[in-house]
């Protein structure tokens, strides 16, 4: 199945009248739909994680891929195969051409994971909102709960210059209920109680949002965690307040977890491309900051840990680049300058004469073509303990062809990329 992903269409009527006719997929389920500037992938694997360990079968839908189109979409943390992953995006298809309509690759995806987790039988679905949240495809799903993990400056050009704007956004998942589901009964929007210091003009958008809806506000906040709750190693200390949006969500939904269970869960996720240790020799991490926020949030988790690392950094020419420099610039013994893939990716040279001219910090070398050897090399040289890799989370897809690759590949092609990219399929699920 050929994708083109450039096109964003802002309308929800096609989504809407082509899950109508593949009969309302996204209606066979309780649907928890996540939006917000940075967090809402973690927060969507710990809500999705946490109704599993309560017993339900849950589906979760992620963006972007990271490795593979199959890693978009789970059930009870299970990656699709590229084979029924292939089948549920033809049938979003042809449902589409039946009705003379086309989708966007986005719309299409999204139809598809509603079409998977009907097929799947799930008690749930966890929704990540891909962009926005207005506009966005998962917004045709009713949700019984609406998490805002936060609001930040990013794709301004789609949602808005100002921070009340891109609330605005955001917010338009909070809305009235219609129908039934299993496990809520009243519509609740769960927010990240950060929002109401960090971005206080957001958060009023955001509560007089839930008060024209006839929504209920739940505040989430991290000191609301258990007083012996152990953050593991592997989870990066910015984790808390996703975790606490999470709780929060889950426990709206019906199903509060104990402080036993939130632990177990804890010890046992994973967040690929978050503070993701990937290798060693020296200690390497990959963590898919891409705006200022996010940036100045890796920097206190490098600062807590006590590192000094050398920082390899690539990003898109359309994010904001000198931010993300500006935050990372104290916390970097030396920055390598890295291309991002893909058309928007800046090029390295670009790059570092962005980082020269804003930072004191030196670069250490400029690399156009990813080389994950050679970056271990020049942190060795330059010894240095820790190695991290950042700035875009389309630099998972160059990580993923290097050599700390581990487990079975799935090849999976999509229209406009340069060459097939691989996924990690070691778990998988609804086989072909």
């Amino acid at each position: 199945m050929h994708l083109n992903r450039s096109d964003i269409n802002p309308s929800l009527e096609a989504t809407a009248a082509v899950c109508a006719r593949a009969g309302n997929p996204q209606r066979a389920y309780t649907t928890i739909q996540v939006a917000g500037t940075n967090g809402k992938t973690s927060t969507t694997r710990l809500i999705a994680a946490l109704l599993q360990a309560a017993g339900l079968r849950v589906g979760r839908y992620t963006s972007p891929e990271l490795y593979a189109d199959t890693d978009r979409i789970a059930v009870n943390d299970r990656d699709i195969t590229p084979a029924a992953l292939n089948a549920v995006l033809t049938r979003a298809r042809d449902a589409a051409a039946a009705i003379d309509l086309t989708l966007t690759a986005y719309e299409q995806f999204t139809v598809a994971a509603f079409l998977a987790f009907r097929d799947a039988a799930v008690d749930a679905a966890v929704l990540e909102v891909g962009m926005g949240g207005r506009w966005d495809a998962t917004t045709v799903a009713d949700p019984a709960v609406a998490v805002i993990t936060g609001i930040a400056r990013d794709h301004t050009e789609f949602l808005g210059e100002y921070v009340p704007d891109i609330a605005a956004e955001k917010a338009a998942i909070i809305k009235p209920r219609t129908g039934t589901d299993t496990i809520a009964t009243a519509t609740t929007a769960v927010v990240a109680a950060d929002l109401a210091h960090e971005a206080p003009d957001a958060y009023a958008v955001i509560a007089r949002r839930v008060a024209d809806v006839g929504a209920r506000l739940i505040p989430a906040r991290a000191c609301d965690l258990p007083t012996n709750l152990s953050i593991p190693a592997h989870v990066a200390g910015y984790q808390r307040q996703n975790i606490a949006c999470a709780v929060a969500a889950a426990t709206a939904a019906g199903y509060p977890p104990t402080p036993r269970r939130l632990q177990q869960v804890l010890d046992g996720i994973r967040f690929p491309g978050r503070f993701d240790r990937i290798a060693d020799d020296p200690p390497t991490y990959f963590d898919g900051a891409h705006n200022p926020q996010a940036a100045a949030r890796l920097a206190a988790e490098i600062t807590r840990r006590g590192m000094r690392p050398l920082i390899a950094v690539g990003a898109f020419a359309d994010k904001d680049v000198d931010g993300i420099i500006d935050a990372l610039s104290p916390v970097a013994s030396a920055f390598v300058a890295l291309s991002a893939p893909g058309p928007r990716g800046l090029a390295a040279a670009d790059l570092a004469r962005r980082i020269n001219a804003r930072s004191d910090t030196a670069v250490r070398d400029v690399l156009p073509r990813f080389d994950l050897n050679k970056l271990q090399e020049i942190a060795r040289v330059n010894n240095v303990e820790t190695l991290l890799i950042t700035g875009s989370l389309s630099l998972a897809r160059v990580l993923q062809s290097s050599d700390m690759t581990r487990g079975r590949q799935a090849v999976v092609r999509v229209e406009g990329d340069p060459e097939p990219y691989r996924g990690r399929n070691d778990r998988t699920w609804l086989t072909s």
